[in-house]
């Protein structure tokens, strides 16, 4: 064996010793390449898992909105209501008033037209001494009350008529 066997063998070891060498380090960012993925993949699920829920929480957000929504959509319509009702309500209260003062305004006039023809008529048939004031004609009010006064005059009389009867054995 000469040189060149030694050299070629000497070659041959050193290639294996560095294709060992190298073989190792594969080995090793293999193992290190494989701890990464499985962290990563850790990662990546704790991501998930996180997404996941604020996703829930997200919805459910979503879900009391809209039931917010509704409830201010309710709520607006019943303002509107009440402001349509309040509306009517003083439309209503300015029609009364108008009607109040329409018929003010009548019974005032009616009221005008007669008061001064009632006090003529009294002036003139001034009653001398010994003599009775002649009745005025009945108003309103006093044939309510005439009318009150004979109800009650009525009423008083057949009480006493049921008083004075004898009552019937049975």
């Amino acid at each position: 064996m000469g040189r060149s066997s030694w050299g070629f063998l000497q070659d041959f070891y050193l290639r294996v010793e560095t294709a060992e060498n190298h073989a190792q380090m594969l080995e090793r960012e293999l193992y290190e390449s494989q701890s990464a993925a499985h962290q990563c993949h850790t990662a990546l699920l704790q991501c998930e898992s996180s997404l996941s829920a604020c996703w829930e929480v997200l919805n459910k957000e979503r879900l009391n909105h809209r039931a917010s929504r509704e409830a201010l959509a309710s709520e607006s319509e019943r303002h509107k209501e009440t402001m349509r009702f309040l509306e009517r309500m003083s439309k209503e209260a300015i029609r009364s008033g108008e009607i109040a003062d329409i018929l003010s305004n009548r019974l005032d006039t009616a009221l005008g037209k007669t008061l001064p023809r009632s006090i003529s008529t009294l002036e003139q048939s001034a009653p001398t001494k010994g003599q009775e004031l002649p009745s005025a004609p009945p108003g309103p009010q006093q044939t309510a009350t005439r009318g009150c006064s004979t109800d009650l005059s009525d009423s008083h009389q057949q009480t006493s008529n049921l008083k004075a009867k004898p009552r019937k054995a049975t």
